[in-house]
């Protein structure tokens, strides 16, 4: 026989009103409680009315709000198509989406941007987080408020965030070391540019490429690493300087956005370099296919901006807690194949 929300209730020694709002993320209900509850519900195998509860939501319509760092990142492009993908086939059931891009990585702008989606009263939130603890405790503050936080294409550390939805940098930037190692037969001074160390899977890519070539590949050496706020203009600049200062430097590990930037300072520079860089932007493509970029590691944006929309709908309409994790696809292009 099917439990009941009285069941439920009954086990967690609460009313069937905490166990209705808890199962439906509606606020009034402490945190530990909701877990509970919620653990109760699952280890019986509660099965809500998914007809009822879309109904419901058709009635009742969610807003999600967006915070990306997407300004002048042309990866971000992907990601918005599958968000806008996802939120299109749920529109006749009343969800709409509020988008706010922001460019960099500044603490300040992505708690106004959060602050603005609450003060709109909005039902979720998905957002790429800098990795701070300023922006750690405001997902706390959202998740004790019953507005559930899905992080894309970016993680953060000690939050309470519902899941992450994007690559898994760890393992991509092991694959950038032995590419690194295969293309260079183990022999090479590495330059790195990343975007920022303010954000975790930048500096989870530089560290498996770390220990891959260390484990593997001794004789390809960390020389320096810069920084570019994944913007071109920048990129170039401190490429350039990169470039200048370690004339030993014979490849480059490009770990996020800024990718032309930095090859236009190899152009510069004269010197052969054996690059690899992330993702399949126009830029990056035009390099691949001309030989100038060795290999490019690809991680499906859109995948990536459609299901962090169709977890939380899920989530808040049919009470489907995800995985803490959803690790989008891993694939590398060369020229024969981009």
């Amino acid at each position: 026989m099917a439990i009941t929300i009285k069941d439920i209730a009954a086990r967690a020694g609460v009313s069937r009103g905490t166990v209705d709002r808890a199962l439906n993320n509606r606020p009034g209900v402490n945190p530990q409680v909701r877990q509970r509850i919620r653990q109760i519900a699952a280890e019986a195998g509660y099965r809500p009315n998914k007809a009822g509860r879309a109904l419901a939501a058709k009635k009742n319509p969610m807003t999600f709000g967006i915070v990306l760092n997407s300004l002048d990142n042309p990866f971000f492009s992907q990601v918005i198509k599958g968000i806008r993908a996802a939120s299109d086939e749920l529109s006749d059931f009343g969800l709409q989406t509020q988008l706010i891009e922001l460019k960099g990585y500044d603490v300040s702008s992505q708690l106004d941007a959060i602050h603005c989606l609450q003060e709109q009263n909005v039902q979720a939130i998905i957002l790429t987080p800098v990795n701070d603890d300023r922006i750690a405790r405001a997902i706390h503050f959202l998740t004790e408020k019953a507005i559930p936080v899905v992080t894309v294409n970016a993680d953060i550390e000690k939050s309470s965030r519902l899941c992450y939805v994007g690559c898994d940098y760890e393992k991509s930037g092991r694959v950038a070391g032995e590419l690194m190692g295969l293309f260079t037969q183990g022999n090479a001074h590495v330059g790195i540019v990343t975007g920022t160390v303010k954000m975790l899977g930048h500096n989870q890519r530089i560290h498996g490429f770390d220990e891959v070539v260390k484990q593997y590949y001794p004789n390809v050496m960390i020389t320096d690493i810069v920084e570019n706020n994944d913007d071109d203009a920048l990129s170039l600049e401190r490429a350039r300087v990169l470039l200048s200062t370690h004339p030993k430097i014979d490849a480059l590990y490009i770990v996020a956005a800024g990718v032309k930037g930095a090859m236009d300072a190899v152009t510069e520079c004269g010197r052969r370099i054996t690059v690899i860089s992330f993702d399949d932007v126009e830029d990056t493509r035009i390099l691949v296919r001309s030989g100038r970029i060795s290999a490019t590691i690809c991680q499906q944006p859109f995948e990536q901006g459609y299901q962090c929309v169709k977890i939380l709908y899920d989530y808040l309409t049919h009470g489907i807690t995800p995985q803490p994790r959803l690790y989008t696809g891993i694939e590398v292009k060369v020229r024969q194949n981009i």
